[in-house]
């Protein structure tokens, strides 16, 4: 991944020229991850506020997600359910879904604490509020 926007896959074995050049990004890129089930799928996120999963038999973008309203930070696949997906952004919301079928979820992770969690205390315990 790159500050120019591009993204580099490298055979280590012949390091003189990348395999592949991927771009599709309008801002730097922030994440790359391989697919741990599919060997041709990356996915990538970027300051341009998208997620992005790569084909990289056809050197392409498979498919683009913007969901988040700022930088998306954080990326990774799950290791036990195939194709599902999941990116952290500095909007403080989190996103996990299938990738390779769905859109992202209308709400975040952030929605299912809400129902299911107690409140978190606006100040830590012991401590007065801030003035």
């Amino acid at each position: 991944a790159s500050i120019d926007h591009s993204i580099r896959t490298w055979d280590l074995r012949k390091p003189t020229q990348p395999l592949h050049i991927l771009i599709g990004h309008r801002l730097a890129v922030r994440r790359v991850k391989w697919s741990p089930h599919h060997e041709n799928m990356i996915a990538t996120s970027s300051y341009d506020l998208s997620v992005c999963l790569w084909d990289l038999n056809s050197v392409s973008i498979a498919k683009s997600f913007r969901h988040h309203t700022e930088f998306v930070c954080g990326l990774d696949w799950s290791l036990f359910d195939e194709g599902v997906i999941c990116s952290a952004s500095w909007d403080k919301t989190v996103y996990a879904w299938h990738a390779l079928r769905d859109a992202p979820p209308e709400h975040s992770m952030a929605h299912l604490r809400a129902q299911y969690l107690p409140p978190v205390p606006a100040t830590a315990p012991g401590r007065p509020p801030a003035v």
